[in-house]
């Protein structure tokens, strides 16, 4: 059983490396396959909700925006955390995307998340009002991230966070000292970083302004 985890994860580890060279020389939609293989079980362990949710210490109250929710696993978990008083607005540049998270939050009976189309470049939120921005293998898709990111920084207040989780698999993988690099850049400060070789999480805090 040992090695038939080990082999499996040395064949998606290869056939993300293969993508991701492929979407150097063409910048094309990840492959739906390659999708159902980044969210797999496997996957979930390492990188579960509760563990992620954790690492940024999201609490009861908080106004949250989570930028690329996908099937929204990460948005249910953080919006029961800061209900009933907390906000998650979700937010994703896709309408089908948002549709089915909104359907998803019906189901389950979560009436505190907001999903919202919009561009991560120009988000519908208030500048200084946010708690927690977090996003979970979106940074590297998102282009200009550092124009993205300074977006995000537009939102938080002084003492909010900027949490951004990778997982390895992921084609659009950046190294977490590029994402720190990227941070640096736009006025974030890194307070904490997880992880392991497999996934990393990284939190920033806004830098104060002289």
């Amino acid at each position: 059983m040992r090695n038939f985890l080990l082999a499996f994860l040395v064949l998606l580890l290869a056939f993300g490396v293969a993508v991701r060279l492929a979407r150097r020389l063409y910048h094309f939609p990840i492959p739906s396959l390659l999708v159902g293989l980044i969210d797999n079980p496997f996957r979930r362990r390492i990188q579960s909700p509760k563990k992620i949710a954790g690492r940024f210490d999201v609490r009861y109250g908080m106004n949250v925006v989570e930028v690329g929710p996908g099937a929204g696993i990460f948005t249910i978990e953080v919006a029961r955390r800061v209900a009933p008083s907390g906000i998650v607005c979700a937010i994703d540049i896709s309408l089908k995307a948002v549709k089915k998270l909104r359907a998803k939050t019906e189901r389950e009976r979560v009436m505190n998340v907001a999903a919202v189309v919009a561009s991560a470049h120009d988000l519908p939120i208030v500048s200084g009002s946010v708690d927690r921005v977090f996003m979970v293998t979106v940074l590297g898709e998102i282009p200009e991230p550092r124009k993205a990111l300074a977006e995000f920084r537009r939102t938080l207040r002084m003492n909010g966070v900027l949490s951004i989780s990778e997982f390895v698999l992921d084609p659009d993988y950046p190294l977490r000292r590029t994402v720190v690099r990227w941070c640096h850049s736009v006025g974030f400060t890194e307070i904490s970083r997880f992880g392991t070789l497999l996934e990393y999480t990284v939190n920033f805090r806004p830098t104060k302004q002289p």
